[in-house]
């Protein structure tokens, strides 16, 4: 009989227990994946980009409102969109890579979508990074058609204490976070808190700690290339088949984290890349990775640098007040454009002296080509 008794206090307590920590996640709703697609703009520094974005674009057939897409990992987030002349829809997420490109370039076409062009940022970790385990993050959760398995999301989300732990913490920062613009063009608003410290006092900002610690992500060893190689191809091949522009381009690197790749299977991963489609390659020995100015940290450049990047994969060549900086790499150039960056990473000095622009330069370099609501 106490033995029941106990059974039943302890199912009750249980029951309290996710009843409680279920109610509390949905009305945060962190990752946004509850009532994120409501919202013009939701505010929040992580939200699941993979399932928020994707759920917006197939209701009420919002993807008519666009033409164009770029894809790609935290790195494009930030990316102005609005720059390439056309109506241009930022599909960046936490750790994105070409799978979900080609996931969601299919299910946008299995729906209807006119799609004109097709813009693929590629990262040092596509090529070492399981795809498998890094969607094992309940932040990073597809958007599924199928309203069973997204039931299957949402139960998660609901019973998992953790994201209470990570709301918390992130509410004992002062000031409000990040913004998605999810109904203009889906891209990530960096605080302004952010960028003004590092206006303040620029000398002291580059010399911070931080700039000395190689991003790493988790590998998946040499095992991944050919899975990532066969992934941007059968892009290249969708977007042939339905008449698409693709516009792969391979984004810059700190330079801390260059000097921690493995050169030898970058190099390799472009020579292949390159039968596939040419690309603009914005990595190696440069203005912008050479200089911590131009960074948040060794893996992310800041918003006015993705700009530029993508100003100039479109052809727009609209923002001339930041220096040039990419090359355009084909088949007639590769083996010459590897060998060069070879040959610069093993001259170039770390411990050079960081160039910062004057406050003039800065004031101009910083400006972006169209207002946002600015996260401050």
């Amino acid at each position: 009989m106490k033995e029941k008794k106990f059974l039943m206090l302890f199912v009750g307590i249980v029951g309290i227990f996710i009843s409680m920590c279920a109610g509390f996640n949905y009305m945060i709703d962190y990752y946004g994946v509850f009532r994120g697609v409501n919202q013009e703009v939701i505010v929040s520094n992580q939200i699941n980009d993979r399932f928020v974005k994707m759920e917006y674009l197939l209701r009420n057939q919002n993807f008519e409102k666009y033409d164009s897409y770029l894809w790609g990992s935290s790195r494009v987030q930030k990316t102005d969109t609005q720059l390439t002349g056309q109506r241009t829809y930022n599909m960046g997420a936490s750790g994105g890579m070409p799978e979900d490109c080609l996931r969601d370039l299919k299910q946008l076409k299995e729906n209807g979508a006119f799609i004109d062009t097709v813009y693929l940022g590629l990262d040092d970790f596509f090529y070492s990074t399981n795809y498998g385990e890094l969607l094992s993050a309940i932040y990073r959760r597809p958007y599924d058609s199928e309203l069973d398995k997204r039931c299957q999301y949402y139960a998660d989300l609901l019973i998992k204490p953790g994201i209470i732990k990570t709301w918390g913490r992130e509410k004992m920062k002062p000031g409000p976070g990040a913004k998605t613009l999810l109904y203009q063009n889906g891209m990530y608003i960096v605080p302004q808190k952010t960028e003004k410290q590092i206006e303040e006092n620029p000398m002291e900002y580059v010399r911070e700690k931080k700039f000395d610690k190689p991003s790493r992500f988790s590998s998946g060893g040499n095992s991944r290339f050919e899975e990532c190689i066969e992934t941007v191809r059968a892009i290249k091949q969708f977007c042939d088949e339905n008449h698409i522009r693709f516009v792969p381009f391979f984004n810059p690197q700190h330079m801390t984290t260059y000097l921690n790749d493995d050169m030898e299977l970058m190099n390799r991963f472009k020579k292949e890349l390159v039968k596939i489609s040419p690309f603009w390659d914005f990595s190696g020995v440069n203005y912008v990775t050479s200089n911590n100015y131009f960074w948040y940290e060794t893996s992310h450049p800041r918003a006015f640098i993705c700009d530029k990047i993508l100003d100039t994969v479109s052809g727009q060549n609209q923002i001339t007040w930041v220096p040039d900086f990419g090359v355009y790499v084909t088949e007639e150039n590769v083996d010459r454009f590897c060998e060069n960056a070879v040959y610069n990473r093993e001259a170039y000095d770390p411990n050079h002296e960081q160039w910062i622009p004057s406050a003039e330069e800065r004031a101009v370099m910083t400006k972006r080509m169209n207002g946002f609501p600015e996260a401050k």
